[in-house]
């Protein structure tokens, strides 16, 4: 019997709810029916309404190309590209986490803000960026300390001793950051109860 070779272009299968698709023997993931290729692409369109799509469609496609598009995105002069951005890389868990704390250092602070809120969202794979996280209770900008704050409660009780240790801060910001985090936290930071009733007593 002669075995046949069955050419793969136009096939397509369904892996996790996200469709993949072979072109010319190469494979690229799609979501509503468009290749992940065009979802990049429609990141840098000149209307707002398209790129908060091509965010939100990548968040559900396998990360591949489109980190780095979806880091420059969090740079995004409107919160609702950026944030969206933000939510994908979170969705990409360890690959995606490193992108969201390469930004946390932008001069912007609605940049510092978003992606301090994606580490948030990504929860316990954001683990390794804890001491990025904590140096940024102190931000100047109150909307970014608060973020951060939520973000680490988030991450729950890995950022517990972190947290803790921000409350020794000389800065009275930061102090105040911390508290707030470990009180948004609720019952898993109970083992810092202790440090942050003499916090909360701080005259400061």
């Amino acid at each position: 019997m002669r075995s046949r070779i069955v050419p793969l272009a136009g096939l397509a299968l369904m892996i996790g709810g996200v469709a993949v698709a072979w072109q010319s023997g190469t494979r690229e993931a799609q979501y509503k029916g468009r290749p992940a290729s065009a979802w990049v692409a429609q990141l840098s369109s000149t209307t707002v309404a398209d790129r908060v799509a091509a965010a939100e469609a990548l968040g559900h496609i396998t990360p591949g190309q489109a980190i780095e598009p979806l880091r420059n995105a969090l740079a995004d002069d409107s919160p609702l590209v950026s944030g969206n951005a933000a939510l994908a890389l979170s969705r990409y868990g360890a690959a995606g986490v490193p992108s969201l704390a390469a930004m946390l250092q932008h001069h912007r602070p609605a940049v510092r803000r978003t992606s301090a809120q994606g580490l948030g969202f990504a929860g316990k794979s954001a683990i390794h960026f804890l001491n990025q996280l904590v140096a940024l209770l102190d931000d100047p900008d109150s909307s970014v300390r608060i973020e951060t704050a939520r973000a680490l409660a988030k991450i729950g009780a890995p950022a517990v001793p972190a947290v803790v240790g921000a409350l020794e801060s000389a800065s009275t910001r930061a102090r105040a950051a911390a508290a707030l985090a470990l009180c948004e936290m609720g019952p898993v930071a109970g083992p810092a109860s202790e440090s942050l009733a003499v916090a909360l007593r701080d005259a400061d």
